[in-house]
C-alpha cells in the first residue's frame, strides 16, 4: 500500500459507515425501535466526521478520534436499550461500530505515519551526539 492509501480508504469507509447506519432504520424497518433516531442522528455525525476529516487533516486528527468514539457509542448502544441479542438493528449496530473502530483505527495509523515521514531524512544521522561506547 502507497503512502496515504490507508487514509483515504478509512475515510472513505468512514463515509459509507456514517450513511448506511443512517438509512438503516428506514430501509430495514427498525425505525419503531427506541434506538432508530439515534443511529440516524450517530449517522449523519459520522458523515460529518468523514467529511471534516480531510478538511482539518493538516491541523488535527480530531474528526478521527471522534468517528472512533462514535463507533465505541454505536456498539455499546443497543446494551443500553436493552436491545442486544438476535435482533437486526442490534446486530447491525454491533458490526457497523467495529468496521467503524477499525476504519477509524486504520486513518489514525496512516495519518500518524504520513506525519511521521514528512520530514526530510537526516543526512548526518547521530553524528555530533555522545555516545557512552
Amino acid at each position: 500500500m502507497k503512502r496515504g492509501e490507508g487514509l483515504f480508504l478509512g475515510r472513505g469507509l468512514l463515509l459509507l459507515l456514517g450513511i448506511w447506519l443512517a438509512v438503516s432504520p428506514w430501509l430495514f424497518g427498525y425505525a419503531v425501535h427506541a434506538h432508530a433516531v439515534q443511529d440516524t442522528i450517530t449517522g449523519a455525525l459520522l458523515v460529518v466526521a468523514a467529511i471534516c476529516s480531510p478538511l482539518f487533516g493538516r491541523v488535527t486528527s480530531l474528526p478521527l478520534w471522534m468517528a472512533m468514539m462514535l463507533g465505541i457509542w454505536t456498539v455499546v448502544t443497543p446494551m443500553m436499550y436493552g436491545q442486544a441479542g438476535k435482533s437486526f438493528s442490534a446486530n447491525n449496530d454491533l458490526i457497523v461500530g467495529l468496521l467503524t473502530v477499525l476504519a477509524a483505527e486504520i486513518a489514525l495509523g496512516s495519518r500518524a505515519r504520513i506525519r511521521l515521514f514528512a520530514g526530510r531524512a537526516d543526512p548526518d544521522g547521530a553524528a555530533g551526539q555522545t555516545s557512552l561506547w
